[in-house]
C-alpha cells in the first residue's frame, strides 16, 4: 500500500507540474507569436506606405522625364492636316513611344545600370499604359496598339482620351500642371502625367501608367506578408492570395468601415482554410481619385500553429520524464526500500521473541549492506546463545 500511495503522489505532482509548465509555456508562446505579428504588420505598413509614396513619385519623375525628350517635343510641333497629318505624326511619336518603352525595359532586366540615384530610375518597370496626346486630348500614339490615334479633329472616344479621362485637362490647360492619379484601366493603374511644353505653349502631354500592385514586387515579399489594394471599394488583387481574394472581396466595404473607426487596430478576417491578421492604411496626394487603400496581411492561424507545436514537443519531454521518473522510483523500491521492509519484518519477529530467525541476504543485490543481515545474525545468536553466523570475507577482515 505504502509503494501505491508513494507512486500516485509522485504521478499526481509529476501530472500537476507538467500541465502547469504545459498551459504556461503555451499562453507565453501564443503571446510573444501574437506580439512578433503585430510588430510585423506595423512594420510592413510603414513600409508599404512610404514605398507607394517613393513608387507615385518615381511614376510621375518617369512621366517627366519622357516629357522633356527633345525629339518628342520637336515631334509634337507637328502641323497636322487630315488624316495623312495625323498618320505622320503619329508614326514619328510612336517610334519615339517604342523607344522609350525599350529603354525602360532595359533599365528594368538591368542591362542599364538604374543605381544612378534619379528618382525616375527607382524600380524601373516596363509600363502598362503609356500614351501621348495632344494639346487637345486627342491621342497621337499608344504603345500597346501601333494604329490606335486620333486621325481627325472630331475623334471618337476612344481616341480622344481627355473625353474618357477629363482630369488630363489639368496637364493641358493654360496652367498646365504635372500630377499623378489613380485610374481604372482594366486594372487599377498608378498613373503619372506630365505636360509636353515648349517656351509658354502646352504642345500635349504624357501619360505613364503601371499596375498599382506591380512596383518593387520582391520587396513586397521581403516584407514577409501579403500586401494588396482597394480602389473604389473593390479589392484590386494583391501578392499572394490568389484564389482566395475572391473570399477577402466580400468583406471589403466592413474591413474599410472597421478602419474607419480604429484605423491601428489590426483585424481578422477568416478565409477559407485559415485567418488573416490584416493592418489597413490609405495612400493620398492623388489628383482626381479618392484616397487608395492598402493591406498587409500575415497568415495568423498557420502561423500561430506552427508556433504553438512546441507545446506538444515540451508535452511528449514531460511524458518521457515521467516514465523516467517513475522506472527510478520502481528500481528504488526494488534495491532500497523492499530491502529494508524484510529487515524491519524480521526485527518484528525477533522482537516478538523468535529467536530462531535468521536474517537472509544476497550480498550485492538486495541488501543495502553487505554485512548489514550479518550483524543482526549475530547480535541475535549472541543473545539467543545459538550458533554465530559464517562470516563474509568483508566481515573476517574487519
Amino acid at each position: 500500500m505504502f509503494r501505491v500511495l508513494i507512486t500516485v503522489g509522485l504521478t499526481l505532482i509529476f501530472a500537476f507540474v507538467s500541465m502547469a509548465v504545459y498551459t504556461t509555456v503555451g499562453t507565453h508562446t501564443r503571446t510573444e507569436v501574437e506580439l512578433q505579428l503585430h510588430e510585423r504588420l506595423k512594420g510592413a505598413h510603414q513600409s508599404i506606405t512610404h514605398l507607394q509614396q517613393l513608387s507615385n513619385s518615381a511614376t510621375l519623375a518617369r512621366a517627366k522625364e519622357v516629357a522633356r525628350d527633345k525629339n518628342l517635343v520637336e515631334s509634337m510641333r507637328i502641323e497636322v492636316e487630315g488624316e495623312e497629318g495625323y498618320l505622320k505624326r503619329h508614326q514619328v511619336v510612336l517610334n519615339i513611344v517604342n523607344k522609350w518603352k525599350g529603354e525602360l525595359t532595359r533599365r528594368s532586366q538591368g542591362a542599364i545600370d538604374s543605381s544612378s540615384g534619379r528618382l525616375e530610375d527607382w524600380q524601373a518597370k516596363k509600363p502598362y499604359f503609356f500614351n501621348i496626346i495632344d494639346s487637345n486630348g486627342l491621342l497621337v500614339a499608344d504603345m500597346n496598339n501601333a494604329r490606335s490615334f486620333a486621325k481627325t479633329e472630331s475623334a471618337k472616344e476612344y481616341s480622344n482620351i481627355s473625353k474618357k479621362y477629363p482630369i488630363l485637362n489639368a496637364a493641358l490647360g493654360k496652367d498646365a500642371e504635372s500630377f499623378y492619379d489613380v485610374w481604372q484601366v482594366g486594372h487599377q493603374l498608378l498613373v503619372g502625367v506630365s505636360p509636353i511644353i515648349e517656351g509658354d505653349q502646352v504642345l500635349g502631354a504624357v501619360v505613364i501608367g503601371y499596375h498599382i500592385n506591380q512596383s518593387s514586387e520582391e520587396y513586397k515579399r521581403s516584407l514577409l506578408a501579403d500586401v494588396g489594394y482597394f480602389f473604389q471599394g473593390k479589392l484590386q488583387g494583391s501578392s499572394t492570395l490568389g484564389k482566395e481574394e475572391s473570399v477577402l472581396e466580400e468583406s471589403v466595404s466592413q474591413l474599410l468601415e472597421t478602419y474607419k473607426r480604429t484605423p491601428y487596430t489590426p483585424i481578422k478576417v477568416k478565409l477559407n482554410d485559415r485567418t488573416l491578421l490584416l493592418r489597413l492604411g490609405e495612400v493620398s496626394g492623388h489628383k482626381s481619385s479618392e484616397k487608395v487603400h492598402f493591406f498587409v496581411a500575415v497568415n495568423w492561424s498557420d502561423t500561430l500553429e506552427n508556433a504553438m507545436s512546441i507545446r506538444d514537443i515540451v508535452l511528449i519531454y514531460l511524458v518521457f520524464g515521467l516514465l523516467v521518473s517513475l522506472l527510478l522510483f520502481w528500481i528504488s523500491l526494488h534495491y532500497f526500500v523492499n530491502p529494508i521492509k524484510e529487515i524491519e519484518e524480521g526485527v518484528v519477529r525477533v522482537t516478538n521473541g523468535d529467536l530462531n530467525y535468521w536474517f537472509t541476504y544476497e550480498v550485492g543485490k538486495t541488501d543495502l549492506s553487505p554485512t548489514l543481515s550479518q550483524h543482526l545474525d549475530i547480535m541475535v545468536s549472541t543473545l539467543a546463545g545459538r550458533d554465530m553466523p559464517e562470516l563474509t570475507n568483508d566481515e573476517e577482515d574487519s
